[in-house]
């Protein structure tokens, strides 16, 4: 059929996804000292994409105490997204993402009250311990702040 466009196919591109347990989350990650981060804070949901030795989180919380219901969407840039979750996130709860696949991709974060994109660099998933925090404010938008170490690997 002429003018049919079908899907890209990422075949063997795609990470695998393998859900986290919390005692996952150890010291070493230092996004749980962000001053942004309250504490305690629970997991609602942990998820690691590829199994290499470098990594980057992206932490998706919001600055509400009512539960909100937040539909996260990733994938490579430009690409339709792998893996889609729909999660509850409140002031005291949070949801991990810990990229360990190199690649550059969006992470999409949507609810009722707003929605938008992220942007993982490629350049961020390396030896350097390095996080993204999202946070969800009330007015809908996204707040994001990052901290990246700029050490050479090797």
């Amino acid at each position: 059929m002429a003018g049919c466009a079908a899907p890209p196919l990422s075949g063997d591109r795609e990470p695998t996804v393998t859900q986290l347990d919390e005692s996952t989350v150890t010291a070493f990650d230092d996004w749980l000292y962000s001053d942004v981060v309250a504490s305690p804070t629970t997991a609602t949901t942990l998820v690691q994409f590829g199994s290499s030795a470098d990594s980057h989180w992206v932490i998706v919380l919001t600055d509400t105490e009512q539960p909100t219901d937040a539909t996260v969407a990733v994938g490579y840039v430009d690409e339709t997204p792998f893996y889609t979750e729909t999660i509850s996130i409140s002031a005291d709860t949070y949801a991990g993402f810990r990229f360990m696949a190199p690649g550059a991709y969006t992470v999409t974060v949507s609810s009722d009250a707003g929605d938008g994109d992220v942007a993982v660099a490629e350049g961020f998933i390396d030896c350097n311990n390095s996080h993204q925090i999202v946070r969800l404010q009330s007015d809908g938008e996204l707040s994001v702040s990052s901290l990246t170490e700029e050490v050479a690997c090797g």
